[in-house]
């Protein structure tokens, strides 16, 4: 199972919560955009074969409990994934794959991911391990309480970057959905090696 959480939305504590921004309109917000290219990542991992389930609701400790509820009703030898999806701000010119630091699958499926990104405009991205006590703790407060599938937090692109904002666009913004199918199934065939 592939978990795709659409987070900065469907938080009942703060429900104007729309994460980063480049302007005033709701367009220009990362909940919008996440949720586009997410979109279009569960198409191409569908259309590809796997199965996913969305969860855009909760606070993230809430959403971690439903996924590890499900992984105990629902086992399989097949290790599942879970990602938190986001864009960065800050202006940063690269994309960045940050997983658990205690996961021994999360540096090779971060960097399948990483492998996939081709992308003009967005110099590298990194793999990057989140950690509770540095500078990636809020990208580890995404994913720290999801036990049993591999866990990522995308940050893909930043927002406030103009040369990244070309997939703020309804006709390019499918291939960050694309780059990061794409690195999940590499990653799916290295595991059946």
């Amino acid at each position: 199972m592939i978990y795709i959480d659409i987070q900065h939305i469907g938080k009942p504590h703060n429900p104007d919560d729309m994460g980063a921004s480049k302007g005033d309109d709701v367009f220009d917000t990362e909940a919008y955009w996440t949720s586009v290219y997410a979109f279009h990542m569960e198409m191409h991992l569908r259309n590809m074969g796997y199965p996913v389930m969305r969860l855009c609701d909760g606070r993230y400790s809430d959403r971690h409990e439903r996924v590890n509820r499900y992984e105990a009703a629902y086992p399989s030898s097949t290790p599942s994934v879970y990602l938190s999806c986001h864009i960065n701000a800050g202006a940063g010119s690269y994309g960045a794959m940050f997983y658990d630091h205690r996961s021994s699958l999360g540096p090779d499926l971060a960097r399948c991911i990483a492998g996939e990104f081709d992308l003009p405009g967005i110099s590298a991205v990194k793999t990057i391990q989140a950690m509770p006590g540095d500078w990636t703790r809020n990208a580890y407060n995404t994913i720290k309480d999801v036990r049993r599938p591999v866990s990522i937090c995308l940050e893909p692109f930043f927002i406030d970057n103009p040369a990244h904002q070309r997939y703020m666009d309804v006709d390019k913004i499918y291939l960050v959905g694309e780059a990061i199918a794409n690195g999940i199934h590499s990653w799916y065939i290295k595991q059946g090696e």
